[in-house]
């Protein structure tokens, strides 16, 4: 290599500065910016692996016409603005992860009322229907076994049969065992009306009047009756309570708890925050590219 300095001369000189204009790099706010995303590509963040949107039950097609749609909408300019328009779809499309997400969450809730409580009146039902013949003869009687539908069925149907059976014959059969099955040995000691009021309408019934005897059996009928509906509505209020699910009871399930909504909250707080920033980036860069393109002629001609 010569050790000889070349004389510079005006045609050089020149050549030198205007090739040094090209390579100096960016020196506007709007240049430095580009520059910044000269690393980045577009297919990075617009391609979302196709196996893993199928995993988590979402369909690539969808995405893709999702990008397209907002790409149509933004009408991006250059390659970086279709880095800052593939950002806000990806967020957007979290967003709409979480939000279907939310939806399955509380879905999930309001099912497991319901499942929970079939399950609890599955076990009631199957704990009474093992010790069905023991409750029979037991002391504490039926109305003191487990709670299950079938239990209260059979108490109705058996108070049922012994009024038509009342209607038919009067005092003529004894229900006494029929008593103590569903209220238990100690029923009369216990002050059940029904059991009281059969006992004493029951006793020398033979001897007394007729309008004694009609006074008796209307007065053991309505203590029947007023058993009936006592059992009647207890089984309404077992099942409302155990095993049917009240519409606002469902409805309370679309709430999610405190520390899952805060968690809920704060996460659509921040996609949507970042897709606003995002969106701000793509127009602040639209308007300074605008000046840069107006400014950009002056600048020229000055030189």
């Amino acid at each position: 290599m010569s050790l000889v300095k070349k004389k510079v001369t005006p045609k050089l000189l020149l050549a030198a500065r205007t090739n040094g204009r090209k390579s100096r790099g960016p020196r506007t706010k709007l240049g430095k910016q580009n520059s910044s995303l000269n690393a980045l590509k577009a297919g990075v963040f617009a391609q979302v692996s196709p196996a893993h949107m199928q995993a988590l039950g979402e369909d690539p097609a969808e995405f893709a016409k999702h990008l397209g749609d907002l790409r149509q909408a933004f009408n991006p300019q250059d390659g970086a603005e279709r880095v800052l328009v593939a950002g806000i779809a990806q967020l957007y499309w979290r967003l709409f992860r979480l939000q279907r997400g939310e939806a399955g969450f509380l879905a999930s809730r309001r099912r497991s009322l319901q499942a929970e409580r079939e399950w609890r009146s599955h076990l009631a039902r199957r704990a009474h229907v093992n010790t069905f013949e023991d409750c029979a003869t037991a002391v504490k009687g039926l109305m003191n076994s487990p709670d299950c539908p079938a239990k209260f069925l059979h108490i109705l149907k058996t108070l049922d049969t012994v009024r038509e059976l009342h209607l038919r014959n009067g005092f003529g059969r004894d229900d006494s065992r029929t008593f103590e099955v569903i209220f238990g040995g100690d029923a009369s000691c216990m002050g059940i009306d029904l059991v009281g009021a059969y006992e004493t309408c029951r006793g020398d019934f033979d001897k007394q009047s007729p309008a004694t005897q009609e006074y008796r059996r209307q007065y053991y009928l309505k203590a029947l009756d007023e058993e009936i509906s006592y059992f009647e509505k207890e089984f309404q209020l077992y099942l409302h309570r155990e095993v049917q699910v009240p519409g606002e009871m469902s409805d309370a399930q679309l709430l999610p708890p405190t520390e899952d909504l805060d968690r809920i909250i704060r996460y659509e707080t921040h996609l949507e925050r970042l897709i606003e920033l995002k969106t701000q980036q793509l127009y602040e860069r639209r308007r300074e590219k605008a000046t840069f393109n107006i400014r950009k002629p002056l600048e020229t001609s000055d030189e």
